[in-house]
């Protein structure tokens, strides 16, 4: 008789669930304790990290049971730290959170958004990576410290721009060494740099206050006249705070005229008249003339001199390199002056005398009364030439006279003298060692001069010692 089918299934379905449950434990007959593997992961649950999750395998594997195998696993002894997947430098900062999951050390972008290596706090701009940091940076103004004029205020100015760190740039300062520069510290209205030349004496300022040009820092020797000033204004090299006598001629200038080294003279070296002629030596030697031109009496060479005399149409100097020069009227000669250095010329009406470099007399010109060539010889220390006639002295005082005596005006006194003159006129003068002046020649009476005591005399005049 056949069995029925539903028990036949029955059979079979008992069977399977009897091997496998003989595979999940172990055979009774190995004689050992049952074997469980209840998440039928293949992992014995005494192996298991969790027999209840067949994710979480063999401890083996996993030992932290993280379900991150060990070659996979930051550190397999701390579930906390996750795969090299997530966290390549396993510094436990997920790779999207950390700056750089290379580097272990490195920041973490939610206390370094721009990952520049400096944390959010200590950073000036957390967005720039480029920006500066506090500790270099405190006023955050892009200027390190060391580069800032001031590190707390970033209006400041920066070193490179400002050396001073007085606020006013390199290029506006006037000694970006000194931060005073623009500060005026005597209260006079002036800082250094508006021209203050010492900044402590309110006297001492840049302010021109008479409008000449030129304040007292300036060199204005005196700033309420404007007619002194410390401009040169003739380009001599000297303005009438230097002494300049007439700054608006330039042959008139401060010079030395005892030898002391100091420049304490200004005004006319020398001057002498002729007929209707007058000439001057300026302080830089150059001689100008006004009055009657008609024979150029009035042009002299545009050269230095030492001296000069004026004749009656004509004039002769000794340049400052001791060299004779003459102009003017030449009917006579008397315009052409001899070669050689001299040491003094004087002018007559129409002829010269000069003791040249050996002291010895020389005269050119009219002859007409041998006052040209009667000449004494020897040496002397003064010669003067008169309208028709000289007159000489010599270094014991004598008194030699030659030429025309019409007068008498060629007589040689007796006597010591130190000063002689017949300068274009029939008369001589002469003044003793005594200072007493001593006159003859034409019109003169000796009872008629005064009674003083006299450095010079000439015929048409006199000064007084």
């Amino acid at each position: 008789m056949r069995k029925p089918t539903s028990l036949l299934n029955l059979a079979v379905l008992v069977l399977f669930a009897s091997a496998c449950a003989k595979d999940a434990t172990d055979d009774s007959d190995s004689g050992g304790p049952a074997q469980v593997d209840q998440d039928a992961d293949g992992v014995w649950a005494e192996s298991d990290c969790d027999d209840l999750d067949p994710t979480l395998g063999d401890v083996a594997n996993d030992a932290d049971c993280d379900g991150v195998l060990i070659e996979d696993d930051c550190d397999d002894e701390d579930p906390a730290l996750g795969s090299t997947a997530q966290d390549a430098d396993c510094d436990g900062t997920l790779t999207g959170e950390d700056c750089d999951d290379a580097d272990a050390e490195s920041t973490i972008r939610a206390e370094d958004l721009d990952c520049d290596g400096t944390r959010t706090d200590e950073d000036c701009d957390d967005a720039d990576a480029e920006s500066t940091i506090r500790a270099e940076d405190a006023d955050c103004d892009g200027t390190l410290t060391e580069e800032d004029c001031d590190d707390s205020d970033p209006q400041s100015t920066v070193v490179g721009n400002d050396a001073d760190c007085d606020g006013v740039p390199t290029t506006e300062d006037c000694d970006d060494s000194d931060p005073n520069s623009h500060v005026d510290g005597d209260g006079d209205g002036y800082a250094p740099c508006d021209g203050d030349c010492d900044d402590t004496d309110p006297t001492l300022s840049a302010e021109d206050a008479d409008g000449d040009g030129s304040s007292v820092c300036d060199g204005d020797c005196d700033d309420s006249d404007a007619t002194v000033s410390a401009e040169d204004a003739d380009g001599d090299g000297f303005s009438a705070c230097d002494g300049d006598c007439d700054d608006t001629d330039d042959g008139f200038f401060p010079v030395d005229t005892d030898g002391d080294g100091v420049e304490d003279y200004c005004g006319w070296l020398d001057l002498t008249a002729g007929h209707y002629h007058t000439c001057g030596i300026k302080s830089s030697g150059v001689i100008d003339c006004w009055g009657d031109d008609s024979y150029g009496q009035c042009q002299p060479p545009n050269v230095a001199f030492e001296s000069m005399s004026a004749g009656k149409y004509h004039g002769c100097g000794v340049t400052t390199g001791g060299l004779v020069e003459c102009w003017g009227y030449d009917w006579h000669g008397q315009a052409q002056a001899p070669s050689g250095v001299f040491l003094s010329v004087s002018s007559g009406s129409f002829h010269n005398c000069g003791l040249n470099v050996n002291s010895e007399i020389e005269c050119w010109g009219d002859d007409e009364d041998d006052q040209v060539s009667d000449a004494p010889k020897g040496t002397f220390v003064q010669v003067t030439a008169g309208m028709e006639h000289a007159c000489a002295l010599d270094a014991s005082g004598a008194v030699s006279c030659w030429g025309w005596n019409h007068h008498g005006q060629a007589n040689s006194p007796r006597g010591s003298f130190s000063h002689v003159s017949a300068h274009t006129s029939n008369a001589s003068c002469a003044v003793r060692t005594t200072g007493a002046a001593h006159c003859w020649g034409y019109g003169m009476s000796q009872s008629k001069l005064p009674n003083s005591s006299f450095l010079s005399a000439e015929p048409g005049g006199m000064s007084y010692a």
